[in-house]
């Protein structure tokens, strides 16, 4: 089964770094973060960082500001909101680049959450970063290049534990290449969804929960950047 060919082109990136932000939290209960920091990019995007506590003498996951959007070194596990509620009909467009492998980053896991909501219906509350934290939510998810860039996987979150799963691929065509700028729509209208990398659909059904929900960048192990994100109804 084969899910998409990427198109691989090159691109002009550009990238001007004005604020660092460094996190590690001392300690993380279970469940939720023991803090949350949030940002807000140079198109005026708010985003709330989730990350994974590192191990003793392994540098933090940090994010920068970058010209047209965020720059990410996620150490281990990493989740970032954009707090602002999406619901009917939208279209979310936006490039992503994985880059090549240095030290402990990996060309692994442009992954992302959308329609995500609590089962009661509100934003995500803050968890440690870990994607285990996130099987309460409802949500759909895409794993693009996930496991070490093995395997490309979509998912119905159902807010109960169950990560129902409904396309997989192991195909070397459907994973990742370094240093690729890779643009990514999400579409939803009236009652389906679509993710479109490079101007192929890769998935396609039905939205399972009407309720507004939240978009979320997720990766573990790579260094990334994301830019030219936009809304539109």
């Amino acid at each position: 089964m084969t899910l998409f060919r990427p198109l691989f082109m090159p691109h002009t990136w550009i990238v001007g770094l004005t604020v660092s932000l460094i996190i590690q939290a001392s300690a993380f209960p279970k469940a939720h973060a023991e803090s949350t920091v949030t940002v807000q990019d140079r198109q005026h995007h708010t985003w709330r960082l989730e990350a994974e506590k590192t191990a003793q003498g392994i540098s933090p996951s940090r994010i920068e500001v970058s010209t047209n959007g965020l720059r990410v070194w996620a150490q281990n596990g990493l989740t970032l909101w954009l707090l602002l509620p999406l619901h009917g009909n939208y279209t979310l467009s936006f490039d992503r680049k994985i880059f090549k492998p240095i030290g402990n980053f990996r060309v692994s896991d442009m992954n992302i959450f959308w329609n995500a909501h609590e089962k009661d219906g509100g934003l995500p509350r803050p968890r440690n970063g870990t994607l285990a934290a996130y099987n309460s939510l409802v949500l759909e998810y895409a794993g693009i290049g996930g496991n070490a860039n093995t395997t490309t996987r979509f998912r119905h979150y159902d807010g109960s534990g169950n990560r129902v799963l409904l396309q997989e691929s192991k195909d070397q065509s459907d994973l990742l290449v370094a240093d690729h700028v890779y643009h990514t729509i999400i579409n939803v209208r009236n009652g389906t969804t679509s993710v479109s990398l490079d101007g192929r659909v890769i998935f396609s059904g039905p939205v399972i929960s009407e309720i507004p929900g939240y978009f979320g960048i997720r990766t573990v192990g790579s260094w990334q950047e994301i830019s030219h994100l936009s809304v539109s109804k």
